[in-house]
């Protein structure tokens, strides 16, 4: 693996120098809009890397801190290792500093350096009183007795110690095996000349490369990855903990929209409900109560939904409650993610928490097991945890094992819990209640197949795999362990399923097989005496009648015959013409050209110059389907 990469964001009250300290840090101006520059004032999400004393290289994310842009403040802050909370000496803590630190908190964000901006404004005393300000400030946080540097971008005095800081913040940080799923929550769509669609964002978790074939959610419109790059270097991996571009082949910049998520087929299940504990903030103007209105933020999304309080009629500034979060539309996340809650009028940050269960059903108010499920859930009980957090998702073996520990593994097998599915040395894991929903679901798709199409013998396996939006081996393993399913060839049905013709049916198809029958080697196609083509094809899965190709079909004995005469000329001749066999048939040149491939393709004959040898018995016929 390549020397790990560290996300560090950015945070602060407007003005109070951001973006001036990460361009005197990296030499790289985030603010990259004109309207930025112009205005001097950061409104969209900004990059620049640094590489620390310590040698560790850092992808610095530099967010707005005006409150009209706190909703890209936190499409940037997803996914980071640490922060620099910027503060300016001559104002001290501010009401955008004071937000941007309780969003930090609720996200869990536990490493960081306060950087004390613009200190050549002020004297050594004041900057004494600012940091023991910003000392009570941070207590109680996650940031709780970060360290605080005096720096100026004017002069440059702090900088080096600013980053010494840093390093020592990073330095417990601690890295998510590649094993594990891949999630790239997008902050940003763009076309490159020459190269199409590309989107950014930070990788959580595990790794991407080129040429992997992966999703966007929620939509799951599937894609494929052309290039990757992190600050302008192409790589063939993108790791975890990185700021990655992503060049998506086949997809316009109209189809992807900031807060997708990328992430490997079948990975994601988007959800409309989430089960939570929240918790609001003290500065909350008022309680957050049963059915308010709020605005989700997780990863890069923002997503307006309804608060239900499951064991409260409201949540006081400070405390916090159970609650189910009925979302607007679908959103890809995980159990255990993080997400802040905004109010839409008047915007406000009022709280935050974590997602502890996915698409759960709609909760009845104050049910006593429902509370104590989320209790168990929030504690931290690893079986309850690892069910969480596998959701609806087919992961593989290793992936789960990476995610909890072997005993937890086996205690939830043994209870019927989760699945092993497929072969011992490929094998995936699910929920058995997401196994048993897909089969239902499965055998119910089939069924409709079924009543809609009465004359096929099945449905093309690939168009019901991807109905359901599964990888090809979670797909296999769900159908082939059903035995209320059977596949032959490309084709899924439902066990013991045959094909009938209702009378009407069976008086053109019987009509039809007399006149095959005294046609001899010169069958009219179907098509000539109108008979409709699914009834053809269906004639083809009941082996009726053999398609040789071409529209031209025959009665099963009529090609049994013309193997037969076939056989004994090269028993005879050890060879023979197409002219040869025609004669033979008293046929013409069509009916003897498509008979002579279907023997081809049967493994009887092969073609040498003008002339066919034998190559032995016909065991089945492969080509006696619907063509």
């Amino acid at each position: 693996m390549s020397q790990p990469t560290f996300v560090v964001g950015t945070a602060g009250h407007v003005d109070h120098g951001k973006s001036s300290l990460v361009r005197e840090l990296t030499g790289t101006d985030p603010d990259r809009l004109l309207e930025e520059q112009l205005r001097q004032m950061t409104i969209d999400l900004g990059f620049a890397e640094l590489t620390t004393p310590g040698g560790k290289r850092v992808h610095l994310v530099d967010v707005p801190g005006h409150e009209r842009f706190v909703r890209n403040m936190l499409a940037g802050a997803g996914g980071i290792d640490a922060a620099i909370l910027v503060i300016a000496a001559d104002d001290g803590p501010m009401p955008q500093t004071r937000e941007h630190l309780a969003i930090l908190d609720l996200l869990g964000i536990e490493r960081g350096v306060v950087a004390l901006s613009k200190a050549d404004l002020v004297d050594e005393e004041w900057l004494g009183f600012v940091a023991e300000s910003i000392r009570e400030l941070l207590d109680g946080t996650s940031l709780a007795g970060s360290e605080i540097v005096s720096v100026s971008s004017i002069t440059g005095e702090g900088l080096s110690a600013l980053q010494v800081a840093l390093d020592r913040a990073l330095d417990s940080v601690q890295r998510t095996p590649t094993e594990r799923t891949p999630r790239l929550p997008i902050d940003r769509v763009f076309s490159m000349p020459g190269f199409g669609t590309v989107v950014t964002g930070t990788l959580l978790e595990g790794a991407f490369r080129i040429g992997e074939r992966i999703a966007i959610y929620p939509t799951g419109i599937t894609t494929r990855i052309r290039g990757l790059q992190t600050f302008g270097a192409s790589v063939s991996i993108a790791y975890p903990g990185s700021r990655v571009a992503v060049n998506l082949t086949g997809l316009e910049t109209e189809e992807l929209a900031r807060g997708d998520v990328l992430a490997p087929l079948g990975a994601i299940e988007p959800t409309m409900r989430l089960d939570a504990l929240v918790r609001l903030i003290d500065a909350s103007e008022r309680p957050l109560r049963h059915n308010d209105d709020v605005v989700v933020f997780s990863g890069s999304f923002e997503i307006p939904a309804k608060a239900a309080l499951l064991d409260a009629e409201s949540i006081d500034p400070g405390a916090e409650g159970w609650v189910q979060l009925r979302l607007s539309r679908p959103a890809a996340v995980m159990a255990r993610d993080r997400f802040i809650l905004r109010r839409p009028s008047p915007a406000e940050t009022i709280g935050g928490g974590v997602i502890l269960e996915l698409d759960p059903p709609r909760h009845k108010r104050f049910q006593p097991a429902v509370v104590e499920r989320l209790t168990h859930l929030a504690a931290g009980d690893p079986a309850d945890l690892m069910m969480a957090w596998l959701g609806s998702q087919f992961v593989s073996e290793a992936d789960l094992r990476a995610h909890a520990p072997d005993e937890v593994v086996a205690a939830l097998a043994e209870a019927g819990q989760i699945r092993f599915l497929g072969t011992s040395d490929a094998r995936i894991v699910a929920a058995s209640i997401t196994v048993d929903a897909a089969r239902a679901r499965i055998r119910e798709t089939v069924d409709r197949y079924h009543t809609e199409r009465p004359l096929e013998p099945g449905m093309p396996r690939e168009l019901l795999r991807q109905m359901f939006g599964l990888d090809r081996t979670a797909f296999d393993t769900v159908v082939a362990g059903d035995p209320e399913l059977e596949e032959e060839h490309s084709l899924v049905r439902r066990s013991g399923f045959e094909i009938t013709l209702d009378e009407a049916q069976q008086t053109i198809v019987d009509r039809f097989l007399d006149v095959l029958g005294s046609a001899g080697f010169q069958p009219p196609a179907p098509g000539e005496l109108g008979i409709p083509a699914e009834l053809v094809q269906a004639m083809i899965a009941l082996r009726s009648v053999v398609s040789v190709g071409d529209g031209i079909v025959f009665l099963p004995e009529r090609i049994d015959e013309a193997e037969q005469r076939l056989r004994l000329a090269l028993a005879t001749g050890n060879s023979i013409s197409l002219a040869e066999y025609r004669d033979l048939l008293g046929t013409t040149r069509k009916y003897t050209q498509a008979l002579l491939e279907y023997f081809d393709r049967q493994r009887v004959t092969r073609r040498v110059g003008d002339r066919r040898v034998a190559i032995g018995p016909v065991r089945e016929r492969e080509d006696d389907r619907p063509l």
